[in-house]
Order: structure tokens, then sequence, then C-alpha cells
């Protein structure tokens, strides 16, 4: 899989905002895969049973933009974080990673919408979305000397 890395034990998934074209899988277990460059994303799902292949090429314009979203996992408090490239049909939104400390995604997240030229979204519990960063960056402070 180009531009796929996987950290950790299985609990992390990150495609490469700096090597386009990306490669994954679809979400599910479908066995569907994409491939997503600057202007478009090809998915394709290979036929199993009486069901057919598909192939779909859908252009980068018809995103809504690039979203975090996050899931509780369990009743411990944790949580799971997502990077995804959010379509209004939820069978063509695509991850772009995933992770189990959503700190470690914040630049993933940012550096998605530069790749892409597209608004950087939040997906709330309630399934919202809020465009929050008009200019796509998070404010940083300079660090303290030490």
């Amino acid at each position: 899989m180009t531009g796929a890395v996987t950290v950790g034990s299985g609990r992390a998934f990150r495609l490469d905002p700096f090597a386009l074209p990306a490669c994954g899988p679809s979400s599910g277990e479908t066995g569907a895969s994409f491939v997503l460059d600057r202007d478009r994303a090809a998915l394709s799902r290979p036929a199993a049973g009486d069901r057919p292949a598909l192939e779909v090429t859908v252009p980068l314009a018809d995103y809504r933009g690039v979203a975090v979203r996050m899931e509780a996992v369990g009743d411990n408090g944790d949580v799971r974080a997502f990077v995804e490239l959010l379509h209004a049909d939820p069978a063509l939104t695509l991850r772009l990673a995933e992770s189990d400390a959503p700190e470690d995604l914040a630049g993933d997240w940012q550096a998605w919408g530069r790749a892409l030229r597209l608004p950087l979204l939040v997906v709330g519990q309630d399934g919202s979305v809020a465009a929050p960063l008009a200019d796509r960056s998070i404010a940083m402070t300079r660090p303290k000397p030490r």
C-alpha cells in the first residue's frame, strides 16, 4: 500500500499527506480500497458473491473537507480519533488516519487540509459538522525559554 504507515500494534493507521498519490483501504469490511491524489479519489470494490465490482472516481471538489472525528472506546474514557476526507455520502468518506492518541493526529489533519486545499472540519458526537478554523491553522504560542 503506497503512502500508508501503520504504527505500533495496529492501533494506529496513517496515510502520508506528503506522499501523493496515496492508497488506502476503505472503511468497513468490504475489501474496498482507494487511490487519492490532489484532484480526485478513485474508489474500487472487488466483486463478491452476487455483488458486482464497483469503480468510482470522485472529484476532490465534491468533498466537504478534511474532518477530525472522535469516538468513545469502552467505558473508561478512552477515545479513538479519525482524520477523514468527508463526503455528503458516507460511502464515499475516506479514512486518512486514525489513532488512540488524538494529539498525534492534529498535524496530519492540518497537513491533509493544506495538501488537498480543503477546509478543516470537526465532526461532533451528534454528527454535526463545523469548520472552526477558517485559515486552516491552529494558533500556537512561541515556547517560553527555560
